[in-house]
């Protein structure tokens, strides 16, 4: 049988603050199940790039977050592949 396995990340529309800003919340895909998680952070809506599931923008606040986000892409991506290859 084989696996199947997608991650994305993306902001929570629904949920805008006072500030215009968006939870970023994370999906895992694995086998058509889905988990999603919020990684508690938050980013306006028009900073969003839906196609690189990231934030637009080279202030020092965006590359950090979206080293952020890296990061936990690369955590469940180990874990995920550590998983599959049993």
């Amino acid at each position: 049988m084989q696996n199947t396995y997608t991650f994305l990340f993306y902001p929570r529309g629904n949920d805008i603050d006072k500030n215009g800003k968006a939870p970023v919340y994370a999906r895992i895909t694995v086998n058509g199940k889905r988990s999603e998680f919020s990684i508690k952070r938050k980013v306006v809506l028009e900073k969003w790039n839906s196609d690189t599931g990231r934030i637009k923008g080279k202030t020092p606040e965006v590359l950090e977050l979206n080293k952020y986000m890296i990061s936990i892409q690369n955590k469940i991506n180990k874990t995920t592949y550590s998983t599959f290859k049993r």
